[in-house]
C-alpha cells in the first residue's frame, strides 16, 4: 500500500463553490406581512400593474412618497 493521501473525488452535481449563490444587495430589508381588504388588494394590484411594477415594489413606493410628502409640508410649516 502506498502513503500518498487519496485523491478526492467529485461529488455528482452541483456541489459548493466559492462565490456560487446569491449575492446580498447591500441594502438593508425587513419583512412584513401586510392584511388588506379584498378592495384594498384589489386597489394595490391595479395600481401595481398601470406602474409595471410587482405589488410589494409598488406599495412601498406609495408608502415613501406619502412620507416624503408629510416631512415637505412639516419642513415648510
Amino acid at each position: 500500500m502506498s502513503d500518498e493521501p487519496k485523491k478526492r473525488r467529485k461529488k455528482g452535481w452541483g456541489g459548493k463553490r466559492e462565490g456560487a449563490g446569491r449575492k446580498p444587495t447591500g441594502i438593508k430589508t425587513i419583512y412584513i406581512t401586510l392584511y388588506l381588504r379584498e378592495a384594498e388588494a384589489d386597489a394595490a394590484r391595479f395600481l401595481a400593474v398601470d406602474r409595471g411594477l410587482p405589488i410589494s415594489r409598488c406599495i412601498a413606493d406609495i408608502i415613501l412618497e406619502a412620507y416624503q410628502d408629510r416631512v415637505r409640508q412639516i419642513l415648510k410649516s
